[in-house]
């Protein structure tokens, strides 16, 4: 029996789904129903994050890399109407879209963390603005404030950042 150049080897089969899914079960149907509940179970963890980690995180994570979080300090009056200290204000300058108040992102950050890094890079900013400030010594310290939250009283991180400002700014008359 001669048998044409390529046809050794031929062989002709049909496989259809329900013969792979009986052909799996036999063979691994523990296996595979474990597995099946470990990924449910993941899954569901999975769906309750990913309001956490849409678009907005993603775009601010970019912000935060980028700098575009910037501190504008709000003056505080004693009742003289002499300027005492300021209320440390966080603002978004996005590249297209300008001045971005915090009403439009504050909430969304402070329910990722993403709070975290923007107070740091708003300490860090404020310290390097007022390194190049010439104040004269005084009678009272400027008292500047930073609003945190209580995430942020949670992590060592905002007690890095507080004890870097103040050795920054050990030669300014700042509280």
């Amino acid at each position: 029996n001669r048998l044409a150049s390529g046809k050794l080897f031929q062989t002709s089969y049909s496989l259809s789904t329900r013969s792979i899914l009986t052909y799996a079960f036999h063979n691994y149907g523990l296996v595979m129903l474990a597995w099946t509940i470990m990924i449910l179970l993941g899954a569901r963890t999975l769906i309750s994050y990913m309001d956490t980690f849409s678009l907005n995180y993603w775009r601010i994570r970019s912000a935060i890399k980028h700098q575009q979080f910037v501190p504008y300090v709000q003056p505080v009056f004693d009742a003289g109407g002499k300027v005492t200290g300021g209320e440390v204000l966080v603002r978004w300058l996005h590249p297209r879209k300008g001045v971005i108040p915090p009403s439009a992102f504050i909430e969304f950050v402070e329910e990722n963390g993403q709070i975290i890094p923007i107070s740091t890079l708003l300490i860090m900013k404020c310290a390097e603005a007022f390194k190049a400030v010439d104040m004269a010594p005084r009678e009272h310290y400027f008292r500047l404030g930073f609003n945190v939250t209580p995430l942020q009283l949670d992590s060592q991180q905002l007690l890095n950042d507080i004890a870097k400002f103040q050795i920054d700014l050990r030669h300014q008359p700042i509280d």
